[in-house]
């Protein structure tokens, strides 16, 4: 990843671990509204190792943080500090804002931005992205993307590109409206249309009818994906974007009239 948006005709290149020669790397795609690009190695003699992505959502304030990056060209650098503050909002090179940023006493310096911040366990919480300076260098206040809104960004980006150039297959297709808000009376994902000639009407699938006279009658509730309960629309869209073309997937629905469960 890469804490920055770039043109178009730009060319970025890396140096892996301790190889002494630089590599191009392609740019995948770019967030404008997390400043963040997804660049992709297309070759390495090294072998790469992968670091996880930690839960920002459960950091406290006065938590230990380290920070790594290239501040004024000296690579490989580590700085530590903690937590100073959470829920940040603060401004891009595009002229938008990031909300819910991590702030850190740790010291950034130019040429930290895109550098991970990390918790003790190793996990990235963070990216490095801004600091307030009146100098140009660090006067105790950085900025950090939380890794909670980096991750899902990142992992889309690698997955739409991977359906893009065949390493992945495309992703596959229910044919389904689902209401997403949950109604108190009726909790669940309940199917609101079924396309016709789609694998959900293939099986069956019924979505909510509303009669002449105003009533309401709903059809089929999606309780499981695969044997995995959801209880919500984003855990549902959560289990059905892993999916890809041909693949079978076993749904398990409740009828709203018969309140009777089957598997699709």
């Amino acid at each position: 990843m890469l804490n920055q948006t770039l043109p178009p005709e730009a060319r970025v290149f890396c140096r892996i671990n301790s190889e002494n020669s630089y590599q191009a790397c392609r740019i995948v795609n770019v967030e404008p509204e997390l400043d963040l690009a997804v660049l992709k190695i297309e070759s390495s003699s090294s072998f790469l190792n992968k670091v996880d992505f930690g839960d920002s959502g459960s950091l406290i304030v006065g938590q230990s943080l380290v920070a790594i990056g290239n501040p004024f060209g000296l690579d490989q650098t580590v700085t530590s500090g903690v937590v100073s503050a959470l829920n940040r909002e603060i401004k891009t090179q595009e002229g938008g804002s990031i909300r819910n940023c991590i702030q850190t006493d740790a010291a950034i310096n130019p040429g930290n931005s895109g550098g991970p911040l990390l918790n003790l366990e190793g996990d990235v919480i963070g990216v490095n992205t801004a600091i307030i300076t009146t100098s140009g260098s660090n006067a105790g206040i950085g900025f950090a993307i939380p890794s909670d809104r980096v991750e899902p960004v990142v992992k889309d980006i690698i997955k739409m590109d991977r359906v893009r150039s065949r390493e992945r297959p495309d992703a596959g297709y229910l044919g389904v409206g689902i209401i997403k808000t949950q109604q108190k009376d009726r909790p669940g994902n309940w199917i609101v249309q079924v396309d016709p000639d789609s694998p959900a009407a293939e099986v069956g699938l019924k979505g909510i009818k509303i009669e002449g006279s105003g009533s309401v009658e709903y059809g089929d509730c999606i309780v499981a994906v695969a044997g995995k309960f959801v209880n919500s629309y984003y855990e549902l869209m959560s289990e059905l974007k892993e999916r890809v073309v041909g693949e079978e997937l076993a749904l398990t629905v409740e009828n709203g009239t018969t309140n009777k469960r089957r598997v699709v």
